[in-house]
């Protein structure tokens, strides 16, 4: 027999001092006013750890990272970006949207892992990824199966790509 989780049906207050969230189906972030980045659910999602997985409550969350000005989950796993413009990355590698070296399989969970540095900002999606460097640059990576990374092709891919902007183009 299906074994419901438990259902939240009224609001209820989880923690202060937040300036972000985000999360999805297996796992939640919060980016803090002060920088320190937060996370529960599924700790495998949380910490690349297959081996030794929890559930993480809400009511004692795991301290993921410091020194975060942007952070993005898509339940799955999370990228941060550092105040140094570093880019980190941690949880499964969905079609290589979170670690684009090509040595990771796509569906690989992944621990904490430096992604790239001179990151400006950055979007991260279920299953690929949008980078602006601090050149002003664009880099993408992941699935590109309807082009939407901009690379000029379809068809996915977890190398990462300096995408190029057209300046002709509005």
């Amino acid at each position: 027999d299906w074994d419901p989780m438990e259902l939240i049906t009224q609001p209820v207050k989880v923690m202060d001092d937040v300036r972000y969230i985000s999360g999805d189906e297996h796992s939640s972030i919060a980016l803090k006013t002060d920088g320190t980045l937060w996370g529960w659910g599924m700790s495998d999602y949380l910490t690349g750890d297959t081996a030794n997985y929890r559930n993480i409550p809400s009511s004692d969350p795991l301290l993921l990272m410091e020194d975060v000005v942007q952070a993005q989950s898509t339940g799955w796993g999370w990228m941060a970006l550092k105040e140094d413009g570093s880019l980190w990355a941690c949880g499964e590698n969905n079609q290589g949207n979170l670690w684009p070296n090509g040595e990771v399989a796509i569906s690989d969970t992944i621990p904490l892992t430096h992604v790239m540095d001179d990151v400006a900002a950055f979007s991260l999606a279920w299953q690929n990824a949008l980078v602006i460097k601090t050149d002003g640059s664009l880099w993408a990576w992941g699935d590109n199966t309807w082009g939407q990374l901009g690379t000029g092709r379809s068809g996915g891919g977890a190398a990462a790509l300096d995408v190029g902007i057209d300046e002709s183009r509005p």
